[in-house]
């Protein structure tokens, strides 16, 4: 087994850990999106084990990937891309359902963010400055994730 380095970015951006909170400090969307690979990392690297392991499928695309070999150098390598996973409120956020009686290929502690309900005074603030004032905060939560070939297209009627 080797570890990976680089995931794709198609697998959709989840917030990390926040710094701890200083009320001088602001944030912005880009600090956002900075904070976006940890979870995306987490179940890419999932996904590869799981494909390694056989749970999982490969879709046939190939990518690079950077990996560490055994001397610890930093190679690139073609690797196949594993299928998708998600979790069942992003897959049905995504137009898909679980079928019934599948089980999740895999339980994992991912970070979800939290906000503070804000004040009006904080909300006026921050529609004229164009930024957040209070850093989301952070905590890690068990989610189960399934995969491409556990879900159908939802039916529109």
């Amino acid at each position: 087994m080797f570890d990976l380095i680089h995931s794709p970015a198609a697998w959709g951006a989840t917030p990390k850990a926040a710094p701890p909170h200083d009320p001088k400090t602001k944030t912005n969307r880009k600090d956002e999106k900075e904070m976006a690979a940890t979870n995306n990392d987490i179940i890419f690297q999932v996904a590869m084990d799981l494909m390694e392991a056989g749970t999982i499928r490969g879709t046939g695309r190939m990518m690079k990937a950077a990996t560490v070999n055994d001397e610890g150098d930093m190679v690139e390598t073609m690797v196949e891309e594993p299928e998708e996973l998600h979790t069942f409120a992003r897959w049905k956020a995504m137009g898909y359902m679980v079928r019934k009686g599948e089980k999740a290929v895999a339980k994992v502690d991912l970070w979800k963010p939290i906000t503070k309900k804000k004040g009006e005074d904080e909300e006026e603030e921050e529609k004229q400055e164009g930024v957040s004032l209070v850093p989301p905060r952070m905590f890690k939560k068990t989610s189960h994730l399934f995969a491409a070939h556990q879900v159908e297209r939802l039916q529109l009627a």
